[in-house]
């Protein structure tokens, strides 16, 4: 701008050349002013073009006014002109003037535009014009020279923007165009008005100029002084240098003037003072500034700079070596974009529009290096308001530039927080995006040593990023220096040491840290940490620390919270929910993402191991991915999940605690929890709790395992009350010992073994207020499955209700049940039961094994609650009883045992009953059974006696009422007493052959010993056996006693069964089997350690029994009679059976031939009309064929067989007509049905298409004969009619095909239609013959006709062309007649004349027209008349 500056000083001698030029040496100024343009054009290279006509005149003094004036430029610059002007006045001294001297006084420029721009070789237009080939007279001179209103625009080079001036007002003083000159006034530039002055001492040709310019803003208080040198001369190489010196008071004034629209803060505007040496060097495109002294506000620096202004060449050169290395689009690659609202769309670049350039981005770029160093820095006016500096430099893309920018800065103090930092030192360079720090280092406050490299981006948000180590020698003095909050608590000893290396990333809105390593106080840490600022703080936080000893650290916060863990285990579990969420309220202050783990950690009195924490914070929303810790209450510790509402109403989102405890002993000191029975504070357990929602409402998942056992629990929980809940939740645990699940709720529990089996239990539990209820319960005890509802629920009294619904399959409760020492021995339900039933003697071997325990009742499982369960199993054992389909209700309380059995099986035979154990006062239990067992089969000996036994039970029926007393079992036996009764609908008798007995009787007669070995051998069947049962002191008895054999009832007076000691006896009668002959009664004894001794009273049964056998042979012989009569008489009835079934045989064919013929005889007659029929008129004629065989076939073996076939022989004929006819049957049927389906409906289709082709002949005939109308009702005609035929096909495809007398009418209308179209369709044919009859005699007429008219229609033609031509003529001749201005009296021949020609013109087109006889002599005679009419002809005037 300077050196611009210096170049309008030169305009004096170019105005001043310019005028001389112009000066006038006579009164001819137009001359003189192409001549004086030509010779400046000569001198300059540059054209002078004068607008208008110059105007000279003496008075009051000499002045020449010209108009209009345009400077032109010199060659290779863009301008077209240098300067423009609205006008000037020439104002010359007059002594000079008369003494043939040129001595301006004044010269005026009205609104003067210059133009000043740099040319390829460095130098500036102006430079070329006057300096280079201006001439060195330098007489020329002026006094002033005035310039108003004007303005400039300058152009560094042709790549620069152009630089606008504006409201010029200045006045030059030049002696000569060498000086000196002095030039002052001011410019408009930057919305601002600054003053400047401007001196050029006396120069010589060839020689550089000394100036002085100054430069001074008022509002800004701002003053600019450059002294120096502006090289013309050629040794100088076009340099410009000097001093310049600046002094800016209001630096914000003057900000304004450059960012008129920017607002900084005022504590950034200090005032600014310095100096420095500056040297251009237009050749070599080098701006140089050197000893660089500054002050701003307190801080002062010095430096140096040096500006390099690359070629367009070198430009070039660069900017392809930097796309060298930029990726190479792929040619075929599209890019695509797709609307994020709508996917499915999609958009191309191609078609797109090429957005604007900025200008700037293709200057000529530039080299910047330099060096300053500053002694003294305040950075907290810039640190206060970085936001403020950091906006405004994105804002107007300070770095955005293709230039480059290098400098060494050093910051020897920085004083920032009322502290220094020292030795500041970076390299300082430009990027398109922001600045590279390389090589930066400092020492801080606290000894903080801080060395790396960082980008200050600027491209869209500011942010700093780069790598950084640093090394503090007092952690606690640096961070307290930064603004971290320490605690007072921490000990002096510690936030001491500190070593870090990573990468940071600095914004307005936080900081970033990655891939730190470093120490503090010896503990070692890495990771990364993001910080977030603003109305709501974020932190992210991923690392890892080898001690994360915080207790250390904050020892009076880690002593209070191990002092509030008693108060802590006091709470309730809703209340430590509730303190814990309280306690976190500072959560919902600020954001947080952690990922940090740490081999040791310790806080309060809490230590532990291998710490792994992974959650966030969002708006008080706590996002746990994983927060564990091992050791840590003697137990790994896992915790997981959502949770919010820190400091109100807590809530959790799938927040799982896993706890894997060595010792529960530090976990339930905790948590005030006390242990179940069963469980040990020493023992180790694991659990995890899963939990949704909040404290009024909430879904939970829970698990607890411990020693091989499991427990889980997962539903949902309802608020009732503070601290009372209901709760819904499957339950599922397992326990591989009964017994030691039973323990967690009693003690009394003692089972006859010691470990009764793996208990499972599986169920839909709910807690309503004092009740529990299980329902879906799927219960294992050892090998029992049990499924069900259970419920349990606690009384005002506290007493407890226990109620349950189960089924089971399988049920063995011998191991399971208390220890009540009902029996000596407990048998293993797993041993093999028997099918008690099924083996013979079981009776007996019961009856062996029978004992009774001595040892006292235990029935102390019984308390203070009340049972009720109802069981429903497939099996049930308690060995050795084995029950199925079992259905019972037991019932326990306090003092009592009661069973209910409904139902059940034993051994295939009902069994059910009640039975009932009432402890009593004096240690008795009394007993009380009502048990009935029915339908019982033992299909073996019940006894297995050698003599005799009973086998072979069916539908036997028991039933018992017994009531007993004792303190054990053996005195319940001793006591039992009852009664009932025994039912069996039968059995065998073994060793008692009643049929024997009775043949023997019936046949010779023999001894009784005799009698008696048959009979008391084999074995005799009874049926409805009953007797009535009684027990008492020991005896089992029954009596009375009885049983059917063959009708007849028997009595067996008593049976007698002492369980005690073992003896038995009874005895029965069996029937003669001969009317007359007493009962044979049979009687069995036996006593203790006795065998069993059998007698019979036979011999009375012998005497009478030979009475009876004479009587008994003469009745069979008359029964045989009769048979013999009755056979005959079924013989003959037979052969009438016989040939009834032949005659229906043949009338069966013969029906079904005749059927088969009559649907071959219909089908063969549509066939002839509808070709479609025959294909299945061949499967009608095959089945008649066939038929016809087959009677055939009966005719001739009813004539062999005298009208009667076996049955083999009508079956074989049955058969050949099933095959044949009845399985062919339905397919004859629907081949008949769809051949006359396809028969009637082919006839009526058929009439239908042939009426259509007929209506397509007559559509054609309309067509081709439209004058003949009548066709077209012909049409309509034949389209009614086909419409018919549609609707009768449309019945036809819609009728049923067995409706023969329907399918038959809509043939015949059919056809009856057709023939309707025919007749129509007749009719056409004749009106088109007799049209054709009528168009050939009119069409030999019309040819005459033709010839006629075309020979008049030629004549006419003929005609009307001459009478065209012949008016054409005239008119030709009258226009020609009324152009004449005067009267000719030899008219007559010249008119006579054309005349003539007119006429021969007439006759000529007279003779082309076809004439007939007589006309040519008419025309002719016309003619004639023409000529001798022809005179003179008056031409008038106009």
């Amino acid at each position: 701008m300077k050196k611009l500056i210096v170049i309008l000083v030169v305009f004096t001698a170019l105005a001043g050349t310019g005028i001389y030029f112009v000066l006038p040496t006579n009164i001819d100024w137009d001359r003189h002013m192409r001549e004086s343009a030509a010779a400046f054009q000569r001198r300059t290279g540059v054209s002078l073009v004068v607008s208008g006509k110059p105007a000279f005149s003496m008075k009051p003094s000499p002045v020449l006014r010209l108009g209009k004036i345009r400077l032109g430029n010199v060659a290779d610059s863009t301008y077209p002109q240098m300067m423009t002007a609205d006008g000037a006045e020439v104002l010359f001294d007059a002594a000079s003037l008369f003494r043939r001297q040129i001595k301006i006084k004044k010269v005026t420029l009205r609104r003067p535009q210059f133009y000043f721009e740099t040319l390829p070789n460095g130098k500036w237009n102006w430079q070329t014009a006057f300096f280079d080939r201006a001439g060195t007279d330098s007489a020329i001179g002026f006094a002033s020279l005035l310039m108003t209103d004007g303005g400039a625009e300058v152009k560094s080079d042709k790549y620069s923007p152009v630089e606008k001036w504006d409201k010029l007002n200045a006045e030059m003083f030049a002696d000569s165009l060498h000086g000196p000159f002095f030039l002052e006034g001011n410019v408009g530039a930057a919305a601002s008005t600054f003053g400047f002055s401007l001196k050029v001492e006396k120069f010589a040709a060839g020689q550089s100029p000394d100036f002085s310019l100054r430069l001074i803003n008022a509002p800004a208080e701002a003053s600019f002084v450059l002294n120096g040198t502006y090289g013309l001369a050629a040794a100088d190489g076009e340099t410009l240098s000097g001093t310049l010196t600046y002094d800016v008071r209001k630096p914000d004034r003057f900000f304004a003037l450059l960012y008129p629209n920017e607002n900084l803060p005022a504590p950034l505007f200090q005032p600014i003072v310095g100096n420095l040496k500056l040297k251009k060097n237009a050749q070599t495109r080098t701006l140089s500034l050197s000893d660089i002294l500054f002050k701003y506000g307190n801080s002062s620096a010095s430096g140096k700079m040096s500006v390099r202004t690359l070629t367009a060449q070198e430009a070039s050169e660069r900017q392809a070596e930097e796309e060298s290395f930029a990726p190479v689009d792929d040619e075929d690659e599209e890019i695509v974009l797709r609307d994020p609202d709508d996917p499915t769309k999609k958009y191309t670049l191609d078609g797109a529009p090429v957005s604007e350039m900025n200008l700037a981005e293709h200057l000529l770029p530039k080299v910047y290096d330099g060096s300053f160093v500053f002694s003294k820095f305040e950075a907290d006016p810039f640190v206060d308001h970085l936001n403020a500096v950091l906006d405004f430099a994105v804002k107007n893309r300070l770095t955005d530039t293709n230039s480059s920018f290098s400098a060494d800065v050093v910051f020897d103090t920085v004083d920032f927080r009322r502290d220094a930092v020292h030795q500041l030192k970076t390299k300082i360079s430009l990027t398109k995006k922001g600045m590279l720090f390389s090589e930066l280092s400092g020492t801080f406050p606290g000894n903080a040593y801080f060395h790396g490299d960082a980008e200050l981006k600027l491209d869209k948000t500011p942010m700093l990023t780069g790598k950084m180590a640093a090394e503090i020698d007092s952690a606690n003095v640096f961070f307290g220096w930064a603004g971290v909050p320490l605690p007072d608590e921490i000990p002096q000893g510690l936030l001491r040491g500190f070593k870090a290396s990573g990468d940071f990333t600095l914004a307005r809105n936080g900081v970033l840290f990655k891939n730190v390593k470093g120490e503090l106080d010896q503990n070692a840490f890495s990771g990364n940490l993001a910080v977030r600022s603003g109305k709501r703080p974020a932190v992210n936080l991923a690392g890892n620390i080898a001690d994360l000893n915080v207790a250390r650290y904050f020892p009076a916060q880690s002593k209070a919270f191990a002092d509030k863990r008693g108060t802590f285990s006091g709470l309730s579990a809703r209340d430590q929910v509730k303190s814990v969420f309280d306690g976190l309220a500072f959560l919902n202050g600020f954001d947080l993402n952690l990922r940090l783990t740490s081999p040791e950690f310790s806080w309060g009195d809490l230590n532990g191991t291998n710490l792994n924490a992974d959650f966030s914070l969002a708006r008080g929303v706590l996002t746990i991915k994983n927060l564990s810790a091992d050791n840590l209450l003697a137990s790994k510790i896992e915790l997981s999940g959502t949770a919010e509402g820190f400091g109100g109403d807590p809530r959790a989102e799938a927040l799982k605690v896993y706890v894997e405890a060595k010792q529960l002993s530090s976990l339930t000191q905790m948590l005030g929890v006390t242990l179940p029975r069963g469980l040990s504070p020493q023992d180790g357990a694991v659990f995890s709790v899963k939990v949704d929602g909040s404290m009024q409402a909430a879904k939970f998942e829970s698990l607890f395992l411990y020693d091989q056992n499991m427990l889980s629990l997962n539903g949902t929980v309802n608020a009732i009350a503070p601290d009372q809940y209901d709760w819904n939740a499957k339950i599922n645990t397992i326990n591989r010992n009964f017994r030691t699940f039973v323990g967690f709720f009693t003690d009394s529990y003692r089972p006859a073994k010691s470990n009764p089996g793996l208990f499972q239990l599986s169920a839909d539990l709910q807690k309503t207020k004092n009740a529990f209820r299980m329902t879906g319960a799927e219960i294992g005890i050892g090998r029992n499955s049990l499924k069900g509802d259970v419920k349990i629920e606690t009384g005002a009294d506290g007493k407890k209700k226990f109620s349950a619904d189960l089924t089971a399959e399988n049920l063995e409760l011998s191991g399971v049940l208390p220890r009540m020492n009902f029996m000596d021995k407990v048998r293993s339900d797993s041993d093999p039961i028997p099918d008690v039933l099924t083996q013979n003697g079981f009776l007996s071997r019961f009856a062996e094994n029978l004992s009774f325990s001595q040892k006292p009742f235990d029935l102390s499982f019984l308390g203070n609650y009340d049972a009720a369960v109802s069981i429903k199993a497939n099996r049930l054992v308690l060995a050795p009883l084995e029950l199925t389909g079992v259905d019972g209700v037991v019932t326990l309380n306090a003092g009592k045992i009661g069973l209910d059995l409904r139902r059940s099986l034993w051994n295939g035979a009902n069994f059910g009953g009640m039975f009932s154990f009432v402890r009593e006062q004096d240690g008795k239990v009394a007993a009380s059974v009502a048990a009935r067992l029915s339908n019982a089969t033992a299909p073996v000996k019940i006894f297995g006696a050698n003599k005799i036994d009973l086998a072979n039970l069916e539908g036997l029926t028991v039933n018992v009422k017994a009531n007993a007393s004792g303190k054990s079992a053996d005195e319940w036996a001793e006591t039992l007493s009852g009664k009932g009764s025994v039912l069996f609908s039968g059995a065998d008798v073994i060793g008692v052959n009643v049929g024997r007995l009775q043949a023997q009787l019936q046949g010779q007669q023999k001894s009784k010993e005799d009698l008696d070995r048959v009979f008391l051998s084999g074995k005799t069947d009874i049926t409805r056996f009953k007797a009535d049962l009684t027990v008492n002191g020991g005896v089992l008895t029954l009596r009375p006693a009885s049983f059917v054999y063959g009708g007849e009832t028997l009595n067996a007076n008593m049976l007698t069964f002492n369980y005690r000691t073992g003896s038995f006896s009874a005895n029965a009668q069996f029937p003669s089997g001969i009317s007359g002959v007493d009962n044979v009664v049979v009687s069995i004894e036996k006593k203790t350690d006795a065998p069993v001794v059998v007698t019979t009273n036979s011999q009375y049964a012998i005497k009478s029994a030979s009475e009876v056998a004479a009587a008994a042979r003469k009745k069979i012989a008359e029964q045989q009679r009769k048979r013999d009569e009755e056979k005959a008489r079924e013989q003959e009835e037979a052969d009438k059976k016989q040939r009834r079934k032949t005659d229906d045989l043949e009338q069966k064919a013969s029906l079904a031939q005749a059927e088969a013929s009559r649907m071959a005889d219909e089908l063969r007659a549509l066939s002839k009309d509808v070709y479609q029929v025959g294909r299945y008129l061949q499967t009608v004629e095959q089945v008649d064929g066939a038929l016809s065989k087959i009677l055939s076939d009966i005719a001739d073996r009813k004539s062999a067989k005298n009208g009667a076939l076996s049955d083999t022989e009508i079956q074989a004929f049955e058969n050949r007509l099933k095959k044949e006819y009845e399985d062919k049957a339905q397919s004859v049927a629907e081949a008949y049905e769809t051949a006359m389906s396809v028969g009637m409906r082919g006839a009526v289709f058929n009439a239908m298409n042939d009426a259509n082709k007929i209506l397509l002949e007559e559509v054609k005939a309309q067509n081709l004969h439209k004058d003949l109308t009548d066709i077209a009702g012909h049409v309509q005609d034949i389209r009614a009619k086909m419409d018919e035929l549609k609707a009768l096909n449309q019945q036809a495809e819609k009728a049923d095909a067995t409706d023969r007398t329907g399918m038959t009418v809509l043939r015949g209308q059919a056809e009856s239609v057709l023939e309707a179209v025919k007749a129509v369709h007749e009719k056409t044919q004749r009106l088109i013959a007799d049209k054709n009859a009528r168009l050939k005699a009119e069409e030999e007429a019309k040819i005459a006709a033709e010839k006629r008219r075309l020979f008049e229609e030629a004549k006419a033609k003929a005609a009307a062309e001459a009478a065209a031509v012949a008016e054409k003529i005239r008119k030709e001749a009258e226009e020609r007649e009324r152009q004449r201005t005067i009267v000719r009296t030899d008219g007559a021949s010249r008119t006579g004349g054309t005349v003539k020609k007119t006429e021969e013109k007439a006759a000529v087109l007279q003779s082309l027209t076809p004439q007939e006889d007589g006309q040519a002599s008419d025309d002719a005679d016309k003619k004639d008349d023409g000529q001798k009419n022809g005179g003179a002809v008056i031409i008038r005037r106009r």
